[in-house]
């Protein structure tokens, strides 16, 4: 029984020794070292957002403000009229641009001035109805002045949209013959459109609106007036060819018109290219007739040259210069040799010279022929 137990108290010392060993090689053992992390850069501060500049108040909402405003003074009449200007066709547009007049254009877009002139009516209707020539126009925040405004720049912006430009390669340009004919039959439909818009402005007293764009209607007009003038001169109309004493014959003739058949035949010819390029220049003359800037040279020769053209067209009037040239072409010009120009020219009727193209023709070939004779001699 003893050897037993003493056994037993062995294995129990053993296991305790063991256990202890282990225990103080735990004690001993070294942890690792902590692992610092490297510092975290510090945060840039954010900037601050910038504020978001606010929408100007178009014109349109400034009105819906001002219709809507339940202490303004405005009288029932005032605000009935307020909700049909926020209804019209020229308050809805917000996109303006100001008025230039291109420096070299083909012509007036008729859609454009009708709009221009829809614009005009819808304010005047407003106008009369509101009775807003009673309000003071200095008034810039009030109903009157709102309107009043808005219609100006829209008026600039439609009036230069209008304005179609020209294009290069448009059948030889501006100035050929096809391009002007059909300039002066879009004039002709355009004219009336651009003088309601031009009298209309008037009388609202939008003057610095519409003397800009009178002065580009005016400057379109008188430079194709320019522009027909010359294609007259390119034309080479009224101007025979002139073949000089070729055979060295002093009876031959200095010009190329051959007979009296030969010589009439050319007249009409060249009388009914005097009338088209006249129609092409009639309706700007008649523009211009009908605005209140002074007639300038070109245009006074174009109205001129339709009252000479008429004069011979409906009433066959011999003081017509048209007739007065043929009768110079005729009887001088025609027969004109070495032999007999000096005194044909001492023989030539003196007629007064007009401002017209018949004038200009005749007195051009005078000066022609004199030099001729000269030079011969």
């Amino acid at each position: 029984m003893l050897h037993v137990g003493v056994k037993i108290n062995f294995r129990f010392l053993f296991l305790i020794l063991v256990i202890g060993v282990l225990g103080l090689t735990s004690c001993n053992k070294e942890e690792p070292p902590e692992v610092k992390s490297a510092p975290t850069a510090p945060t840039a501060p954010t900037a601050p957002t910038a504020p978001t500049a606010p929408t100007a108040p178009t014109a349109l909402s400034n009105l819906r403000d001002k219709c809507n405003d339940s202490n303004d003074s405005m009288t029932w009449v005032v605000r009935g009229a307020c909700r049909d200007a926020l209804l019209s066709d020229f308050m809805q547009i917000q996109v303006y641009d100001v008025f230039e007049c291109q420096p070299y254009f083909k012509r007036w877009n008729q859609e454009s001035l009708k709009k221009a002139g829809v614009y005009i009516r819808e304010y005047l209707e407003i106008s009369r109805y509101a009775e807003i020539d009673k309000i003071a126009l200095n008034e810039r925040s009030s109903f009157a002045g709102i309107l009043r405004e808005q219609l100006i720049r829209v008026l600039d912006t439609t009036m230069k949209q209008a304005q179609v430009e020209y294009e290069v390669g448009d059948s030889g340009g501006i100035k050929s013959e096809n391009a002007l004919r059909r300039s002066s039959h879009d004039f002709s439909v355009s004219a009336q459109l651009l003088l309601r818009i031009l009298q209309k402005t008037k009388l609202l007293g939008f003057d610095s609106s519409r003397q800009k764009i009178e002065q580009c209607v005016y400057d379109y007009a008188e430079n194709r007036l320019i522009d027909i003038k010359r294609l007259s001169k390119s034309s080479l109309l009224y101007e025979p060819d002139y073949i000089g004493d070729i055979s060295g014959d002093i009876d031959a003739p200095f010009y190329n018109l051959g007979s009296a058949a030969r010589t009439k035949a050319y007249l009409e010819q060249q009388f009914h290219k005097a009338r088209v390029l006249a129609d092409y220049a009639r309706p700007f003359v008649e523009f211009l007739n009908n605005t209140d800037f002074p007639n300038k040279p070109i245009s006074n020769y174009w109205k001129k040259t339709l009252t000479q053209l008429s004069m011979k067209q409906q009433f066959a009037d011999p003081n017509s210069q048209a007739v007065i040239l043929d009768d110079f072409i005729i009887n001088n010009l025609s027969i004109m040799t070495l032999n007999n120009c000096r005194d044909l020219i001492m023989k030539q009727r003196k007629y007064v010279l007009g401002m017209d193209l018949f004038s200009e023709k005749r007195n051009l070939l005078q000066q022609q022929s004199e030099l001729h004779c000269k030079k011969e001699k």
